[in-house]
Formats: structure tokens, sequence, C-alpha cells
């Protein structure tokens, strides 16, 4: 095994000479406190499990669990665990993970984040400003003023009034609730609405609500 070379020296007062420290990580500077801290946690976690467990490999998601509850635990000033040094640990846990999954050594599903860069939204979906909120239900799930949105972007000129007539004379497929009460729309509902307001109607008109069905709306149902 050849000894690594910079190709630089530094020449100390008695005469010696080493390779330059330019450049290359000082860990001197690591605080021997939290180095103690450190050790002590991991020699718990040894005589828990074994020497060098984690060196197998943990998922990510797992050791960003972990820091978080102990996080709130040191917030909260709780003293029953070292919750700093839990927290040290599982950042080093998780810097130690990324560099062996690029070299190669563990393998790349331990790194369980959520890719939010790949939770994009559909191009045939009109961006509207409160989805960049909600990632996870951008691509199967809108609410109304999206859908309507996405409708109109596409010349069908509908609105809330003709929408909730195609719902109540079953043209468009029930839809689902939120939490809050507020009405999902999914791609079933995008195709029946593209279906229903697409074809032509009598005297070019829309229908409104019938008369039995009471509205408090005071737009035109009929635009």
């Amino acid at each position: 095994m050849e000894m690594k070379d910079s190709g630089t020296r530094q020449q100390f007062a008695g005469g010696a000479v080493r390779d330059t420290a330019e450049g290359k990580p000082r860990l001197a500077l690591i605080s021997p406190q939290f180095k103690r801290r450190l050790g002590a946690w991991l020699t718990a976690g040894a005589v828990k499990y074994e020497p060098w467990n984690y060196a197998r490999g943990i998922p990510i998601s797992r050791c960003l669990d972990s820091l978080e509850r102990h996080l709130a635990a040191y917030e909260m000033r709780e003293d029953d665990e070292d919750h700093a040094a839990a927290i040290a640990a599982n950042i080093a846990f998780i810097i130690h993970f990324e560099e062996e999954i690029k070299a190669g050594h563990l393998p790349a599903e331990l790194d369980d984040r959520p890719d939010f860069t790949k939770m994009v939204q559909p191009t045939n979906v009109v961006p509207c400003p409160t989805t960049a909120y909600r990632p996870m239900m951008r691509s199967v799930r809108m609410y109304r003023f999206e859908f309507l949105a996405l409708l109109n972007a596409e010349g069908l000129k509908v609105t809330r009034s003709t929408l909730e007539y195609a719902l109540w004379k079953g043209f468009i497929p029930p839809t689902k609730y939120d939490r809050l009460g507020n009405r999902i729309y999914g791609s079933e509902h995008v195709a029946a609405a593209r279906e229903y307001f697409a074809r032509p109607h009598p005297r070019g008109r829309r229908p409104s609500y019938p008369p039995r069905c009471s509205n408090p709306d005071t737009e035109n149902h009929d635009a």
C-alpha cells in the first residue's frame, strides 16, 4: 500500500518535514466534550445491541424519526436520557450512511426519504398557488377551484353551478370528501366532465339548476 503524497511539504523548526495539512479536515477541532458524550451514548448502544450495529445500515427515515423524538424531548427539558447525544448520534448515522451509499458499501434503498423533486404536477393540470403546499395530493386529487380551472383552461366555460348540476344528475361520478367536507375530484371526474361539458346542449345553453333544487348563488347559471 502506497502512502498518499500531495506533492507539497511543510518543514518545522526542528528540521522535520511533513506533508502539508492544507485542504485536509481538522478532526482535532471537534470538541472533546462532544466526543465524550457521543461516545458514551454509542457505548450504551453497543451494550444494548452490539458494537458497530448501526454500520450494517438503518433506513434514514428511522434515524430521522428518532432524531425528531429526541429533539422534542430536549426542547421540553426532559433529562431521562442524554437526548442531545442521541440527536448527534442520529445525525452521525445519517452522514455515515450517505457516505457509505456513495461508496457503494450500503444499498441505496436505505435513503428512503421522499423525493419531492419527482412529485411534479401533471402537464394537463392548470397550476394553482396552493398546490405547492400539497405535493402528495397534486397528481391524483384536486379541489373544486382546481377542477374548474382545469376545465375552463380547455375552453369548456364551466361554472360552479353547472358543475354541481352535472354531479347532481349523475353525469359526473360521485366525489369523495376531505375531513373538512370539501369535495375532492380525481382523474375519473376529469374524464367524465370533459365528455359532458364538451357535447352540445339545447339552444347552445348548458343546463342550470332545476327549480326544485335550491341554489343560494346569484351567478348566471347559463354562462
